[in-house]
């Protein structure tokens, strides 16, 4: 057990100092002030602090070998990420449990956690493939659309009341070359809209995943946020200067660049340019409901 003291975290467009009591990997207790702690205490004063970035990265699982593996884990862990999110493809119904479980093969040497769903062609977006995707805890599908035709045909009311127990986010994809690819998003969206499923704009590579993100996904508060009871993933920043500015009247310059410290459940993975993470660290998160603390106003 230890104590992150008066270290400066950015909220929204604010800089505040807070003490984070770091126990079994995981954040206990966040204030502003601890003075009475009288064990490990970590004075972090002028040093910025953020919490781990989730990020989506399937070039992992087209890694040839585990040194082309670890290369690219470390490119992203230099970025500040401490879990990953991956989406193989599945062609068929058939395939599914077999691809995950070649995900769960390619991912068991990683320093990072991480999170498995699926990325499947709108034709399979059917009730069936949703009850065998919630059996296997997949929390999100990355769902390829092609056609407007074909999303104004599907069940939309049987995949709403499937969704009602398990509410897997659904994440539009389209192909650059598809002409009528904004069209396709704006019927999408209007579509989970009207039957109430949780979406998302189709995801971006290696960008940090935001709230409403990580709560329809599930992952919040477990991971991306520092509160009682997350996952001790953070980062910490060197001082811009000699003085400890970690900030400047422009902006806060800190959240863009890449992180000296990276911590994934309270363990040091990298220090200043050197990764330091053991292989076979991360975990496997199975999410036990999507979207547990999401607003009502975010639900799409």
């Amino acid at each position: 057990m230890y104590l992150l003291d008066r270290a400066v975290h950015r909220n929204g467009d604010s800089l505040q100092s807070r003490s984070y009591l770091i126990e079994d990997g995981q954040v206990r207790y966040v204030t502003g002030n601890f003075k009475k702690w009288k064990r490990i205490r970590s004075v972090l004063e002028g040093i910025a602090l953020e919490p781990g970035r989730v990020m989506a990265a399937n070039r992992l699982l087209d890694a040839a070998n585990f040194t082309s593996f670890r290369e690219q884990q470390a490119a992203l862990i230099e970025k500040g990420c401490t879990t990953v999110v991956v989406l193989p493809e599945a062609a068929y119904e058939r395939q599914l449990e077999a691809t995950l479980k070649r995900a769960k093969h390619a991912l068991a040497s990683s320093t990072l956690d991480y999170v498995i769903g699926l990325s499947i062609p709108l034709t399979l977006l059917r009730s069936s493939v949703l009850r065998r995707c919630q059996k296997m805890k997949i929390p999100l599908l990355q769902i390829k659309l092609t056609s407007c035709r074909q999303l104004q045909e599907l069940p939309w009311s049987h995949l709403a009341q499937t969704l009602m127990s398990y509410p897997i986010l659904l994440i539009p994809s389209v192909d650059e070359h598809v002409a009528e690819q904004q069209m396709l998003l704006d019927v999408w969206e209007q579509c989970c809209e009207h039957y109430h499923l949780h979406t998302a704009p189709p995801l971006l590579e290696e960008a940090p995943w935001t709230k409403s993100l990580l709560q329809k996904s599930g992952l919040y508060p477990e991971k991306g946020v520092l509160l009682h009871g997350s996952d001790a993933d953070y980062l910490l920043f060197a001082p811009e200067d000699q003085g400890g500015t970690v900030a400047r009247k422009d902006g806060f310059v800190y959240h863009d660049n890449n992180p000296s410290i990276v911590v994934v459940r309270g363990q040091i993975i990298k220090e200043n340019q050197t990764t330091v993470g053991k292989p076979g660290y991360g975990r496997y998160l199975q999410i036990k409901r999507p979207g547990r603390f999401l607003a009502i106003e975010d639900a799409t």
